[in-house]
């Protein structure tokens, strides 16, 4: 039986984060630990630079962070945007981009 929410008053980002955060960090940060395990085994890390394109509150991205690359997260909506600045707390590494996968803006 499913129960019906009222979202309203609700943005995108807090849908995103209270809804499907919750069930995307049980389910994926496992694969996603061994994904940048897998980069790192390929010389992926400082110095270099990578792309998360619908980075969304950068879960990715801060993983990436992790291996000590430069992350570009790409991003069309501002509030999801904001999330993954804040989460990435400030860290130099992470240069968030207003863009779509059809055009970064990036070179």
């Amino acid at each position: 039986m499913f129960t019906e929410i009222d979202l309203a008053g609700w943005d995108r980002r807090e849908i995103y984060e209270q809804f499907y955060g919750c069930m995307y960090y049980i389910t994926a940060e496992i694969e996603i630990t061994a994904f940048v395990d897998a980069l790192r085994a390929r010389g992926i890390g400082p110095g270099r630079t990578a792309a998360d394109v619908g980075c969304g509150t950068g879960i990715f991205a801060r993983q990436l962070l992790e291996t000590g690359c430069t992350v570009y997260g790409v991003e069309p909506n501002g509030d999801m945007r904001a999330a993954a600045m804040r989460a990435a707390a400030g860290r130099s590494e992470f240069r968030p981009v207003d863009g779509r996968a059809e055009a970064t803006t990036l070179p």
